[in-house]
């Protein structure tokens, strides 16, 4: 089976817009937003229980990019907060947009090491480009059919951060990998 799993807004928003979102989709009708809920025709509570916390907030492309310490900042507190106000929640932090970004590895660290209590995944964004698609010339093919040793690199280097984050920590549970955008473009 499967299961849903939502993101709430870090960019422009942040903590309020958070729970309220969470109240939404999980609150039991008698409050606002779970009220709104039941007004737009879902009735029962949604119970979902893994969150992503921002996406690719890395990205200078993304409107509210934040530096390694300001993400792990916020994203500590809205992952307390969102913990405190319901139990059973998976966590998801920002890992770094991909491979190519200048703070990859030490994102993932950085963030995982500050936030560790509240955390229970990182997120991994990997896409592999076949860029002599045009040509095809037997070393665009050969770097392209290789794509399987970079992704083993980049699981390596975050679960690596993840380790020293609990290490950093003296804790006992792993933040384990959700390998949530990934793909083949051509």
């Amino acid at each position: 089976g499967t299961e849903i799993m939502l993101a709430v807004n870090m960019g422009t928003r942040g903590l309020k817009a958070a729970l309220d979102e969470l109240e939404y989709v999980n609150g039991a009708p008698g409050t606002a937003w779970a009220d709104q809920r039941v007004a737009n025709g879902g009735a029962e509570p949604m119970d979902i229980k893994m969150w992503c916390i921002g996406n690719e907030m890395d990205g200078p492309w993304q409107v509210g990019h934040m530096s390694p310490e300001e993400y792990a900042g916020a994203v500590d507190k809205v992952a307390h907060a969102m913990k405190l106000a319901e139990s059973g929640l998976e966590l998801v932090a920002c890992g770094s947009s991909g491979a190519y970004m200048p703070t990859f590895g030490t994102w993932e660290k950085t963030v995982l090491t500050k936030a560790y209590e509240n955390l229970d995944f990182v997120s991994c964004h990997a896409y592999y480009f076949d860029r002599g698609h045009k040509t095809r010339t037997a070393a665009s093919m050969q770097d392209f059919l290789a794509s399987s040793e970079d992704m083993t690199k980049f699981i390596a280097t975050v679960s690596d951060a993840a380790d020293q984050a609990r290490e950093a920590n003296n804790g006992t549970k792993d933040i384990a990998l959700s390998l949530d955008e990934w793909g083949v473009w051509y």
